[in-house]
């Protein structure tokens, strides 16, 4: 696949999510758009650019959920709260097996390309996690009020 087909599929990848989920969680994040601008950049269309841009933006997504899981544990109940971390670990082992999955088929696939396939399929894990606890915050902020 050339890099520019995968590029390609990655912004659409981005523009679907967006607009997809863009009904249940209402945005489009700093961190979405600074991933497409990334990719978007001459220098990151190369297969390290793009794994470069998405680790990136994996990293940012931590950030977000890692923000969105304390504040939430500031406003639940200890019953909330207990069931939150039992949620947070399961998500966790799942997290894990996905990533473990997506890590083995793409280097089954072979070919460095599949490596940026298998960067933005565990970024978006992360993302998803990140905006489903911050629509959560915000919902119980919305009702809490």
């Amino acid at each position: 696949m050339k890099i520019k087909n995968l590029l390609l599929i990655c912004t659409a990848i981005l523009i679907t999510n967006k607009t997809s989920k863009a009904q249940f969680y209402s945005d489009t994040t700093t961190i979405d758009i600074n991933l497409t601008d990334c990719l978007a950049t001459g220098e990151n269309q190369t297969t390290y650019g793009m794994i470069q841009c998405i680790d990136t933006a994996y990293a940012a997504w931590d950030v977000e959920l890692n923000k969105y899981y304390k504040l939430l544990m500031t406003v639940l109940t200890e019953e909330e709260k207990e069931k939150l971390k039992t949620a947070q670990k399961a998500w966790i082992t799942m997290r894990d097996a996905d990533i473990s999955f997506i890590g083995l088929y793409s280097e089954n696939l072979g070919g460095s390309i599949y490596r940026v396939s298998a960067n933005y399929h565990t970024m978006e894990i992360m993302r998803l996690r990140a905006l489903q606890l911050r629509s959560f915050y915000t919902e119980i902020m919305e009702v809490r009020q």
